[in-house]
């Protein structure tokens, strides 16, 4: 059997006022990337973990590669940025801007050199833990640049405000807030509410109509993630936000179990860039059940 086609991966770095040192981020292009193809590529921004770095691109790679090569993710451009454990975010006191950072030189950086597209509905952005926390905030409070978002076990706490976390929410990270959040040596709680991807959605669910979104975590989750990752569910539920979830029985923070997540998530995202075609069966269920539904008020 021959051998399948690989990525090619190149890592690029450029020079920012908006953070601490140079912008650094690894690019994977499918196998036969051409940069004069007339359409562009689907763009997939990949977000790592708290401490990890655009090393994250080459974890992801095997179920990346293998997604293409199986038809169930169109090839795409796909590029991960060096974080540390920013939180992808803009700190309160101005000092370091790293959601700035990520929506205007880094996006245009890997854009200007590469053929991929700005089109929403071509670009989705993936991640996890901190990656996931990023992810769902970049995509519900940028609807205009991503279409699609993939975000596994976010780091999202389980309020909408931040008076009421408790050390549950808070016990893996409880020294970052101030550096994050705080001014002039307090919490700015506002500045908080406006980073949470729940209580963003909670505040202007309309914004999310035309996202496609998954969310999910493990039961076992040692951050104990899964209560935020519920908590963003409900939220999106109340407000009839249309999504995916899932709570993985018996998965933990890490393990196994990942790799069979991330090919789950880049599936989600290869489905909102080629959906399937029209089921000729639930067609006609839905023909069948349209008077009842009518009867209901459920429908005109």
């Amino acid at each position: 059997m021959p051998e399948k086609a690989r990525a090619t991966v190149l890592d690029r770095s450029f020079a920012t006022d908006l953070v601490p040192g140079d912008c650094e981020y690894r690019v994977a292009l499918p196998p036969g990337y051409a940069a004069e193809r007339e359409s562009p590529y689907p763009f997939l921004l990949v977000m790592h973990g708290g401490g990890g770095s655009r090393d994250f691109l080459s974890a992801v790679l095997p179920a990346l590669e293998e997604a293409w090569n199986a038809g169930n993710l169109d090839p795409c451009v796909a590029a991960c940025m060096t974080a540390a454990r920013s939180f992808y975010m803009d700190y309160r006191d101005g000092t370091e801007s790293w959601e700035t950072l990520m929506v205007t030189e880094f996006l245009s950086a890997v854009r200007d050199e590469f053929h991929c597209a700005t089109e929403r509905g071509k670009v989705a952005v993936t991640g996890v833990s901190m990656g996931g926390m990023g992810s769902l905030r970049l995509a519900f409070k940028h609807p205009h640049l991503v279409g699609t978002v993939a975000s596994l076990e976010p780091a999202t706490e389980s309020s909408l405000a931040y008076e009421s976390l408790t050390p549950v929410d808070t016990f893996y990270r409880q020294d970052m807030y101030m550096e994050k959040f705080g001014k002039d040596g307090r919490i700015d709680t506002e500045y908080w509410a406006a980073n949470n991807p729940a209580t963003i959605a909670a505040t202007a669910p309309e914004r999310l109509r035309n996202t496609a979104i998954y969310i999910e975590a493990g039961s076992e989750d040692g951050f104990e993630l899964h209560r935020g990752t519920e908590f963003v569910h409900r939220v999106l539920w109340d407000n009839d936000i249309k999504h995916e979830y899932h709570h993985i029985l018996g998965a933990d923070h890490i393990g196994k179990t990942l790799e069979e997540r991330t090919r789950y998530a880049l599936d989600f995202i290869g489905r909102q860039w080629n959906p399937p075609p029209a089921d000729q069966e639930v067609a006609e269920f839905r023909r069948l059940i349209a008077p009842m539904r009518q009867q209901a008020g459920l429908e005109p």
